[in-house]
């Protein structure tokens, strides 16, 4: 798992722009979302987490860009520190495509 969360978090660093090392809270946020997704979804693939995690950045991204007032989901934690909050932006994502 911790190598999804590394994954993610150069993703999601990539996407917005920054640089910054992975913080113990950020990568322990991380686990504990994709804990949950796999109690959720028991047959998930490793590559099917990564997915979901970066659909959900790619959510956030997009909607900091159309709308000022999110400005929060730049924020790893606004994206992932709530686990139902990380599911709606993953399955807006694939809404949208």
């Amino acid at each position: 798992m911790e190598r999804e969360v590394q994954e993610a978090w150069n993703y999601y660093l990539e996407k917005f722009d920054k640089q910054e090392s992975i913080s113990p809270s950020a990568k322990k946020v991380g686990v504990a979302v994709l804990t949950a997704l796999r109690r959720r979804h028991p047959a998930i693939t490793s590559e099917q987490c990564m997915d979901a995690m970066t659909g959900a950045i790619d959510r956030a991204r997009y909607l900091v860009k159309r709308q000022p007032a999110k400005e929060f989901f730049a924020k790893w934690h606004a994206i992932f520190g709530k686990f139902e909050t990380f599911y709606s932006l993953w399955e807006e994502c694939h809404e949208v495509r």
